[in-house]
């Protein structure tokens, strides 16, 4: 589910972003890849 969550997060910001070659995203936007990120940890397969 925290997988599932994190993935969602990631597909909302992508398309804010689109049209520039380097993927710059907002302080808010990686605090929340950060956050989403950390309660998946390292249980989840690559």
């Amino acid at each position: 589910m925290q997988t599932i969550e994190f993935q969602n997060a990631q597909t909302e910001a992508l398309p804010q972003k689109s049209g520039k070659k380097r993927l710059l995203l907002a302080d808010d936007q990686r605090r929340l890849f950060a956050v989403k990120a950390h309660s998946i940890g390292q249980k989840a397969p690559p």
